[in-house]
């Protein structure tokens, strides 16, 4: 298809990256700046602007992200779709479609088959009110945070530098090590390396949180800035041996990401799992982001 020229996808282009997630103002994880560039080596991502859309595609993953920009008609979609197949590229679904987009085209499914899978929802919350832990879904984790904090008064919460990278490094080896495996875990590991490599990159934009128990590192968390006040959570660890660490962490996490002027935190997906789901759950979401998944009708 005339125009549809894919190149690689790599750091350089993140000034274009940025100028198209910032317009899209999305809440979706998938659209975090970071999760596009650090999972580069799984996904071989190759781009092309095309009628001044931004169109990736994830051909290790076998997908195209619904473009960014202004959106297509679904007919002029498939079409588009039907071309870059055409062109060889594997690519079998267009991934993390925004639910209005399928609200507001009822003939979508004229062009393709419509899936909106909870497993694959991103788990949204109200920051203040995980800051204040109110309600009665978070009495339990308002006790585990009381309890961390009799037993730890001294706990103190910082960043990650350059002065305790390695002790950063360190903990979160030995956390994957202690954690069953689980399809989360080994895509956590699988990318590990670009985000020990890649942390202090400008282009990913990331911030963290840590936690020290008598001047050790016990847990961390690592997150960027999506649309409409969101902070996406990438990465978060503790070590659960100290009780409540945990639910402490994510209390901690939100009041930081209030004074940034947050609203809102991303934790992403729960795969499926019922272990994740019931931790995300637990947590009371305040909705849950259900993006859509197409594939083209068989004409």
């Amino acid at each position: 298809m005339d125009g549809l020229n894919f190149r690689p996808l790599t750091f350089a282009e993140e000034p274009l990256l940025r100028r198209y997630l910032t317009a899209a103002d999305s809440l979706s994880c998938e659209m975090s700046l970071a999760n596009l560039l650090l999972w580069l080596p799984d996904t071989g991502s190759i781009y092309t602007e095309y009628k001044g859309r931004l169109l990736i595609a994830a051909v290790g993953d076998g997908m195209l992200f619904f473009p960014l920009g202004e959106r297509f008609a679904p007919s002029e979609l498939a079409d588009i779709f039907a071309g870059i197949r055409g062109m060889g590229i594997a690519a079998d679904e267009i991934y993390d479609v925004p639910p209005d987009y399928i609200a507001d085209n009822p003939d979508l499914p004229d062009y393709f088959l419509v899936e909106q899978s909870p497993d694959y929802a991103d788990y949204i919350y109200d920051l203040q009110k995980l800051v204040e832990m109110s309600g009665g879904r978070l009495r339990k984790k308002r006790n585990l945070i009381r309890q961390f904090e009799r037993e730890y008064p001294d706990a103190i919460l910082g960043e990650i530098t350059c002065d305790n990278f390695e002790e950063f490094i360190e903990l979160s080896h030995r956390l994957f090590a202690a954690t069953e495996l689980t399809p989360t875990l080994e895509q956590e590991m699988l990318i590990w390396p670009m985000v020990e490599k890649n942390f202090f990159s400008p282009e990913l934009g990331l911030g963290s949180l840590t936690l020290s128990v008598n001047g050790r590192m016990i847990g961390f968390a690592i997150y960027s800035c999506l649309g409409q006040g969101c902070y996406d959570i990438h990465f978060e660890k503790v070590d659960h041996t100290f009780k409540g660490a945990g639910q402490y962490l994510v209390r901690a996490l939100a009041a930081k990401l209030c004074k940034l002027g947050g609203k809102l935190m991303n934790r992403e997906q729960d795969l499926g799992l019922p272990g994740l789901r019931q931790a995300k759950e637990t947590l009371d979401p305040l909705l849950l982001y259900r993006r859509g998944v197409l594939k083209l009708r068989q004409s």
